[in-house]
């Protein structure tokens, strides 16, 4: 499930990047997109485009409202 790759990402990688609170924010928001129970092997190239495009979008806005806080909570 997407939702785990993306804590074992955190925990393995992301954690120690030096921008880490954008990769926190960046796994969030995937993971509200797809969906915590997204298996990888269902989301398709279409599926990313849009996710980027929402992205797009939410930069423009100034909305975060797709990603989680480190705590679980929204």
């Amino acid at each position: 499930m997407i939702n785990d790759a993306a804590d074992r990402y955190w925990n393995e990688v992301g954690q120690y990047h030096s921008g880490a609170d954008n990769t926190w924010r960046d796994l969030r928001r995937l993971v509200g997109y797809f969906g915590e129970t997204k298996l990888l092997t269902e989301v398709t190239d279409d599926a990313v485009a849009s996710a980027q495009d929402l992205a797009k979008q939410e930069r423009g806005s100034g909305n975060g409202a797709l990603y989680l806080q480190r705590d679980g909570q929204s």
